[in-house]
């Protein structure tokens, strides 16, 4: 009998959000013999990845820092029209006496000119140094003496500030018809570091770089930027006399920062100079931040065998799948999990014969595990598959399964349903 279940967001989510004692033996130790499988212990080894982690360390900005504050200085200077002088004063002691009305339109298109010159000004120099100031994404690839590149582990985020700056007030000059202020950019600027373990793990002998993946950094400028006047903020538990404008919140910015698939190549550390257990400085291409658009593309090779794969056959056609960058879907690597499946009899026991995943994928990318219990929790692997699809998979019966697939995919690929081969009753030996 055959059983496809779809997969969605609603039944798949990322292996990395299972409960460690939800698994309650991850390797069996168990030899599957069937087409496109390996053992578990072979699984386990083939999938030891080299353990490479990055962070972010606070920088320097020439030009933009001093003694008084580890944040970024600026200079802010605009006219000030004689009837919002009052205005302008209250802002900078907080005496608001006698002070009516609004401030005019033309005092708040001059202040928001000036903050916004201020703030684009920092972020271009900050990028034009190579130094990280909003939420970007980050991976790394082995790059092969042929090339080609391959990503083994899920990109991460990396979050050097989380939401727009507050541009915090330190000191004021007040002239006839304008106002000069010293603020702090509360952002930081970043240097990314990395440090690397376990290249004892990896074969080494056809891998020449490990190549550093990025996507863009999101904008913290607003796109349509309004200084209101100067408020109160905190930032951290400290408070600030700040201009108020208004501010990206984080969960703007961090959902941008995900969407973003633009991937380039922004770094590549040779394979010999890699140290164990040493943190070390990314060596970044000059002026990347600032040059991204002539940064080479991040891209998977297609040319490693299959062209396609024996799950993507169904209901596909020649007609290009959107691009994924434009989607904000792709993901170069996955690693995601079903919820438990009853396959259509919750209340029995089933012995499944085979699953194969659907969708458009490169066969030899894509690794495939089987887990399965009596009860929705304690799930045991039973079955891994090299490749999108496995057979021969278990003489046990159970009431729940789980489908864990990982791997690369392409910009064009997707993965939208699995089929089980299922019985009710054990298969002969």
């Amino acid at each position: 009998m055959r059983v496809r279940v779809n997969l969605t967001d609603k039944n798949v989510r990322n292996f990395a959000s299972v409960r460690p004692g939800d698994i309650t033996v991850e390797d069996t130790g168990q030899t599957i013999t069937g087409t496109g499988t390996v053992d578990a212990g072979q699984l386990k080894a083939a999938d030891a990845a080299l353990g490479l982690t990055f962070s972010l360390s606070a920088a320097r900005l020439d030009g933009w820092s001093t003694d008084r504050s580890e944040f970024p200085c600026a200079n802010i200077s605009y006219d000030v029209p004689a009837s919002d002088m009052s205005h302008v004063m209250a802002w900078f002691t907080g005496k608001y006496g006698g002070v009516s009305g609004s401030p005019s339109s033309t005092l708040l298109k001059n202040v928001t000119a000036a903050v916004k010159t201020a703030m684009t000004s920092y972020f271009a120099a900050a990028t034009g140094h190579d130094l990280f100031t909003s939420p970007f994404r980050l991976g790394w690839v082995f790059r092969y003496k042929d090339g080609t590149r391959r990503m083994t582990t899920p990109m991460s985020l990396m979050t050097p500030n989380r939401r727009s700056p507050v541009m915090g007030i330190y000191s004021y000059n007040l002239g006839s018809d304008s106002a000069s202020t010293m603020i702090d950019i509360v952002n930081r600027p970043m240097q990314l570091r990395f440090k690397v373990r376990g290249t004892d793990k990896v074969n080494w002998e056809d891998i020449t770089h490990i190549d550093v993946v990025a996507g863009p950094q999101v904008s913290l400028v607003p796109d349509s930027l309004q200084v209101t006047g100067v408020a109160t903020a905190v930032e951290d538990g400290v408070r600030y006399n700040a201009y108020q404008y208004n501010r990206l919140e984080e969960s703007a910015v961090i959902a941008s920062a995900r969407l973003q698939n633009d991937l380039r190549i922004i770094a590549s550390v040779p394979v010999s100079e890699l140290a164990e257990n040493e943190e070390q400085a990314v060596p970044l291409i000059a002026g990347c931040l600032s040059n991204w658009k002539l940064l080479a593309k991040y891209t998977i090779s297609a040319d490693s065998g299959d062209s396609g794969d024996s799950a993507d056959t169904d209901n596909m056609d020649d007609t290009d799948e959107p691009d994924g960058s434009e989607t904000g879907k792709w993901e170069p690597w996955v690693d995601r999990i079903t919820t438990p499946l009853d396959l259509g009899y919750p209340e029995a026991r089933k012995w499944v014969r085979s699953a194969v995943l659907r969708g458009q994928f490169l066969n030899d990318r894509i690794r495939v595990r089987v887990y399965a219990s009596r009860h929705r929790r304690g799930m045991r692997l039973v079955a891994n598959g090299a490749r999108g699809w496995i057979d021969g998979v278990s003489s046990a019966g159970f009431r729940w399964w789980w489908v864990r697939f990982t791997g690369e995919m392409r910009r064009t690929d997707f993965i939208d349903a699995v089929t089980f081969d299922v019985t009710r009753a054990r298969s002969p030996r």
